[in-house]
This record gives structure tokens, C-alpha cells and sequence, in this order.
């Protein structure tokens, strides 16, 4: 049996300043955004996590991932982990100018979770994350939609990725 307790975080701070010094205008806030999810298949919950760190792709290159067959190294030994639901995905480039991480595109059963048609691309700059969540429901992967693209473009990029989701139910309980 196994469990799996995940939180959704972000958060956007500021402290804005304007005004004269007799006649200061502050404002000070900020956007969070959290979601705790409960270890299952129903809305809000999940059951699989999968991550990779410090992957780096060329200028020009890329890399396919197979949503329904994701491999992960787990105390020495490869598992392949099938996603039927993805709740959300991050993505943070860590290089540098000028190389930006493309994401999306893929040529055949391209996967398209929070993008408005298959075809769309997402751009990540140096330095910048994506970041999208679907906890209730969850972007559906199948056969025909299962393969997410990631691309170097203008450089060499460096980016960690982890996606957070839902096994077909009759894997969910191992």
C-alpha cells in the first residue's frame, strides 16, 4: 500500500512604494495560491508523483516524454510510471541567456493538458518557471494524447520538471 500527500504552492509577494515622503503610498500584499491534496483518484487528490532535476538539453535539442511511460529510479531500481491524469506541472529553467525551454509540440500524439489545441507551444526564458493546476478534475492522458516535448531553443537549456497526477485506477493501489 502506498500514500501520497502533496501541496500546491505559489505565491507572489510585493512591497510598492510611492508618494512623497510626507504623503507615502504603500502597498503591501500578495496572490497565494495553495492546495493540499489527499492521497487517491477522486477531485483534489492524487497518487503519483514524478520529477526530474538538472536535465539538460543542446541548442536545438529536445527530449519526448511518454506521459503513460515515465521511467524513475526508486532505491536503485527503474519503475515506469503511467499517468492517466496529470494535476499539475512544473517547470523551472535554471541556464542562462539565451537559451529558452519550449515546451509542447509534439509530432505525433502531442499531449495537451492546459494548452488550447495540441499544436500550441509554451516558452520558458532563462531564469523562468511554468507552472499550471488542475486539482479538481486533472488534464487527461491517453494514447492519443500522451507525449510532451520539451525543446532548447536560441541555447542550451538546463530545467527540472515534476508532474503530479493520477495512475489508471488499476494501478493505484501498488
Amino acid at each position: 500500500m502506498g500514500a501520497l500527500y502533496s501541496n500546491l504552492l505559489a505565491q507572489v509577494g510585493w512591497s510598492w512604494q510611492s508618494g512623497t515622503e510626507v504623503a507615502p503610498v504603500v502597498d503591501n500584499n500578495r496572490l497565494m495560491y495553495r492546495k493540499d491534496l489527499d492521497y487517491g483518484q477522486e477531485a483534489f487528490a492524487a497518487d503519483v508523483v514524478w520529477h526530474v532535476e538538472g536535465q539538460e538539453l543542446g541548442q536545438a535539442q529536445s527530449r519526448t516524454y511518454d506521459l503513460q511511460q515515465l521511467p524513475f529510479e526508486v532505491f536503485g531500481d527503474e519503475v515506469i510510471i503511467c499517468i492517466q491524469k496529470v494535476r499539475a506541472i512544473a517547470l523551472v529553467h535554471r541556464g542562462q541567456k539565451p537559451g529558452v525551454l519550449q515546451v509542447g509540440g509534439a509530432a505525433t500524439a502531442p499531449w495537451q493538458g492546459p494548452l488550447a489545441d495540441p499544436a500550441d507551444k509554451i516558452r520558458v526564458p532563462a531564469q523562468g518557471a511554468f507552472w499550471a493546476v488542475h486539482p479538481e478534475e486533472g488534464w487527461p492522458v491517453s494514447a492519443e494524447s500522451c507525449q510532451l516535448r520539451l525543446e532548447a531553443v536560441g541555447g542550451e537549456v538546463v530545467y527540472d520538471m515534476v508532474l503530479l497526477g493520477n495512475r489508471p485506477e488499476s494501478s493505484s493501489s501498488s
